[in-house]
């Protein structure tokens, strides 16, 4: 598992829990990098991915920064949709609560459609779901996913990225904190 991140801090905590969960941390890379450039680098190298979990900061402070966070969110997972294997998942966050669900779905869509990528089908997890689902309250990150939405593109094992193959298991980004 490659996981990307800015904040050392962050890169800290997820070493400590993946030890905490008895993971063999042969297997785990912690990389802190821009993940906006990281992407690029990666399609360049024609690397793909079984697993990619986007879980960005949130892109809108307000309204004026809304059409900004939504060239964001389109920009990482456009990339994120070609570094996934055929038939790989894709999960992806939007932690910014002015995007209207609706908004963030039309958003992916656009993002798979300029990646040329094939989905089998899209599952969109609510917020009110996320909140209901999980005691969300006793989280210390509570505010932030309260406002978390999840979306999973299937890619069609016949779609194909535009790039060759080179495998990994997984690529989790939890928090890109460059701009968009």
């Amino acid at each position: 598992m490659t996981n990307v991140d800015l904040s050392e801090l962050a890169l800290e905590t997820a070493a400590r829990n993946a030890e905490l969960n008895r993971l063999d941390l042969s297997k785990l890379s912690n990389q802190k990098a821009d993940v906006f450039k990281l992407l690029r680098q990666y399609q360049e190298q024609g690397k793909t991915f079984d697993i990619v979990v986007l879980d960005p900061p949130k892109f809108a402070d307000n309204k004026a920064q809304l059409n900004s966070a939504c060239r964001g969110y389109k920009d990482i997972n456009r990339v994120a949709m070609q570094l996934v294997k055929p038939g790989g998942l894709l999960f992806t966050f939007s932690c910014s609560g002015l995007m209207e669900e609706s908004l963030f779905q039309k958003v992916v869509a656009d993002a798979a459609l300029d990646a040329k990528r094939d989905c089998l089908g899209r599952q969109f997890l609510p917020r009110r779901l996320l909140s209901e689902r999980f005691d969300l309250q006793n989280l210390l990150s509570y505010r932030r996913m309260a406002a978390a939405l999840a979306v999973i593109p299937l890619l069609k094992p016949n779609s194909t990225p535009e790039t060759p193959a080179q495998a990994d298991s997984s690529l989790h980004f939890p928090d890109c904190s460059a701009s968009p």
